[in-house]
């Protein structure tokens, strides 16, 4: 287990914006937070954030990472999947057409 300002240390680097929201909440908690008042101050519900430190004191930090969802798998490549604005446009160009306002 991490304290809390290790935890705030690592939420700074290169995560997902809810891993790194999970850890400062729960950085918060250890400090004496409540789960709510931890919550407000990331912009997370508090029972996400009470789910959140449970799994963190049963399994540690790498609990906090977003899990599979379930559903049907994604079909789109990589490049598709970066926007629909940008797959229109790159089609469009291609066929010389021109769009005026937004999708």
């Amino acid at each position: 287990m991490f304290s809390a300002k290790e935890l705030k240390s690592r939420a700074k680097g290169d995560l997902p914006a809810l891993t790194a929201k999970r850890m400062l909440a729960i950085a918060d908690a250890l400090d004496g937070t409540s789960f709510t008042a931890a919550a407000r101050a990331v912009g997370l519900e508090r029972q996400a954030v009470g789910d959140a430190a449970k799994r963190y004191n049963a399994e540690g930090l790498d609990c906090l990472k977003d899990r599979p969802r379930s559903g049907r798998p994604c079909r789109l490549c990589a490049e598709q999947a970066i926007g629909p604005n940008r797959i229109t446009t790159d089609l469009d160009v291609a066929r010389g057409l021109r769009l005026f306002g937004t999708l």
